[in-house]
């Protein structure tokens, strides 16, 4: 009874904060509108949103603008964002003779640039197609703006191919992909040229450039920290950092500018950085008088606290705490809904009692207990942001892995095997397979060695897989929705073995999938388990030395950590015969070859 009545709160809850967040949604929808409009023109162009895409005219200044509408669209977002909330005020220039845009998007901020700068010159950089389209059509009327359709990029990168973000980011966040790390067919319509800096410089002849605009989706760690031919030719800068795309762009931004004096920050949550030289086109001040924070490192002589006499007064600073708001709601709706899940599931493997003791555990500071099911016994974490229980049910009572169909193998190799559930689970359906159970963490891998103490057959390695010759791998963990986190590997830069912070979880060595298979002498390998957030790509994308050694493969495809995942695996796997996708959205692959050791 207690059971029934817990979950008939949550139920309860969870339906008044699904209808608190629909009337949440349309107020903020409707408030985030041109605020100039009306009433009426803003539930209009709320309206708009709701319907399919259509593109609509907005009046900006007299001047007829572009502006795209529907499902997943963010122009009347931006428009805001520039025109209303005027997000580049903190920009000091006097006058400006030339000004970069880098990520110009459809145009709205070199337009904005180009009222503010009347003498100045802008050139609006976008590698989008679409987006470059409607940026030609806005600025038509503006010969002081000059489009470019390419991906900014450090010098001698190849073409780029432009691919979405992720799911539960921006749908403007645009990414870029240099496609000579691609094989096999790409589209040609979203490939671009790659220009750097120094490059687009020298093609307009300019000798000092009075700002550059940044706002490329991450891109800019790799602009930053080949900046040395350009750098000291700017005169200021207003960079838009995306560290929760791609971690170390704050890092690489802060060493590039540190001679830099930090002058302002956009509104809080936007993780716009401002930064100038003390320069004859820049007026005048204290270098200290405004500062900002917002995952920027602090430069040696400089505050970064914000001036408290200097409030924000743009309007998307003002609802800022309501958009806050509902991401927590949200957050916390996804939150109950897994605990529902959690004891949904339980109920299917244990006592009403025990269901009830894992929700509690989940719910306290987090512990470690055993799990007693399925003839086995194994060490999870509960806890918050504890994702062991919830990784032991998709396993072990979805049946994540059912869907294989080998008979008696004799190879497995787990990569990304957490804290060994997958390894157990497989070595109980195959009692004759050995299993490789490969995993970076450390905190992961004493729990897995624990569960797999009797379980001779699992060959433990702690070491992040890669493509052959990686260097060693920075491992951090990535928050997720639902309030668990992704552990991630990348390659150690300069300066990472020092880096503090919450995401920092370590660095270990890397290990490519050939040289694995020739640590164990292993000619066929039955099956290929994969779940690497994000670091298949990579791996995939370097698959020729070994993946004709490969019988099956299950994998978890990652894009919306690394966009191409999925096309990567797609390429490698060419030749396999498919089987299933699965899992939510089909993020979840299995493919086989035609091999005795499957079923007919």
């Amino acid at each position: 009874m207690r059971v029934k009545k817990l979950l008939r709160t949550i139920r309860a809850q969870l339906a008044l904060r699904t209808r608190l967040r629909r009337v949440r949604k349309a107020l903020l929808l409707i408030v985030k509108y041109p605020h100039s409009s009306g009433l009426r023109e803003s539930i209009t162009y709320w309206r708009w949103s709701r319907a399919p895409v259509s593109r609509r005219m907005l009046d900006h200044n007299g001047k007829k603008l572009i502006c795209r509408f529907g499902p997943d669209q963010s122009d009347v977002v931006v428009w805001v964002e520039v025109f209303d909330n005027r997000d580049n005020d903190c920009v000091d220039l006097e006058t400006a003779s030339w000004i970069i845009d880098a990520g110009a998007n459809v145009g709205y901020t070199a337009l904005w640039f180009a009222e503010h700068y009347p003498s100045s010159r802008i050139i609006a950089v976008e590698p989008d197609a679409e987006n470059f389209e409607i940026l030609c059509l806005n600025v038509a009327h503006e010969p002081k703006i000059l489009p470019v359709r390419a991906a900014i990029t450090p010098r001698g990168a190849p073409r780029q191919l432009v691919v979405g973000e992720a799911e539960g980011t921006p749908p403007c966040a645009l990414q870029t992909v240099g496609v000579d790390s691609l094989d096999g067919d790409i589209n040609e319509s979203n490939v671009v040229d790659a220009i750097d800096i120094a490059s687009l410089m020298t093609q307009y002849g300019i000798d000092h450039l009075d700002l550059l605009k940044m706002d490329i989706e991450g891109g800019e760690r790799a602009v930053f920290d080949d900046c040395a031919d350009w750098i000291d030719n700017v005169d200021a800068m207003i960079v838009e950092i995306h560290d929760r795309f791609v971690p170390g762009c704050s890092d690489s931004f802060a060493r590039a500018t540190s001679d830099f004096a930090i002058r302002d920050i956009g509104p809080e949550g936007s993780y716009r950085v401002y930064v100038r030289r003390e320069s004859p086109s820049l007026v005048g001040c204290a270098a200290d008088d405004h500062a900002g924070q917002h995952g920027v490192p602090e430069h040696p002589s400089v505050s970064m606290s914000r001036n408290p006499a200097e409030p924000s007064s743009s309007m998307l600073g003002r609802v800022h705490a309501a958009i806050g708001l509902r991401t927590r709601i949200r957050r916390a709706r996804r939150r109950y809904r897994s605990l529902v899940d959690l004891v949904a599931s339980g109920r299917r493997h244990f006592s009403r009692i025990t269901a009830l003791k894992h929700l509690v555990w989940t719910l306290r500071r987090p512990s470690v207990h055993r799990i007693d099911a399925e003839g086995l016994s194994v060490l999870a974490r509960f806890g918050t942001n504890r994702s062991d229980v919830y990784v032991w049910h998709e396993i072990f009572t979805d049946g994540e892995y059912e869907v294989v169909d080998l008979v008696d193998p004799q190879w497995i190799l787990d990569l990304g095997a957490n804290v060994g559930y997958s390894a157990v689970w497989f070595a109980k359906r195959y009692p004759k397979a050995h299993i490789i159970a490969v995993e970076p963490d450390a905190a992961n891998y004493e729990i897995l060695l624990a569960n797999i103490t009797e379980e001779p057959r699992i060959h433990p390695i702690r070491a992040a897989v890669a493509s052959a010759g990686a260097p060693r791998q920075r491992i951090s963990a990535e928050h997720v929705a639902w309030g668990g986190a992704a552990l991630r590997t990348m390659p150690v830069d300069e300066g990472y073995e020092d880096a503090e912070g919450a995401d920092f979880m370590g660095i270990v060595d890397s290990i490519d999938v050939a040289t694995l298979l020739d640590q164990f002498g292993i000619e066929r390998l039955d099956l290929l388990k994969i779940d690497v957030e994000g670091a298949e790509r990579d791996i995939f994308g370097s698959s020729e030395p070994w993946i004709g050694r490969v019988d099956a493969v299950v994998a978890e495809l990652h894009d919306r950590f690394a966009p191409g995942c999925e096309e990567a695996f797609v390429r490698a796997t060419a030749d396999f015969e498919i089987q299933h996708a699965y899992g939510k959205g089909g993020t979840i692959r299995y493919v086989r070859r035609e091999s005795p050791s499957l079923t007919a």
